[in-house]
C-alpha cells in the first residue's frame, strides 16, 4: 500500500473491502445509502455511522460495512 504522503495529491480511488485498514483517506465515496463502523484517523472505532450514497467527508483508516460499495478518495 502506498504511502499517506504518496496519495495525499495523487487523485486516487481505491476500492475498499469490508474490515480492511489503510492510511487516511480524504473521504469516501459510496454506492448507496448505508451504516458502517469506521476507525478515525486519531484511531476511534465507531459503529453505526450513517453513509449517504456519494460523497462523505470523513478521514479514516479502518472500515467494516455490509451491502455497499465504498471507495477511498485520496
Amino acid at each position: 500500500m502506498a504511502t499517506t504522503a504518496a496519495l495525499e495529491d495523487s487523485g486516487d480511488i481505491v476500492a475498499l473491502s469490508t474490515g480492511t485498514t489503510f492510511p487516511v483517506t480524504r473521504g469516501l465515496w459510496a454506492s448507496a445509502d448505508g451504516t458502517a463502523t469506521i476507525t478515525t484517523e486519531k484511531g476511534q472505532s465507531v459503529a453505526g455511522i450513517t453513509i449517504k450514497a456519494g460523497f462523505n467527508p470523513f478521514k479514516i483508516t479502518g472500515i467494516t460495512f455490509a451491502t455497499i460499495s465504498i471507495w477511498a478518495l485520496y
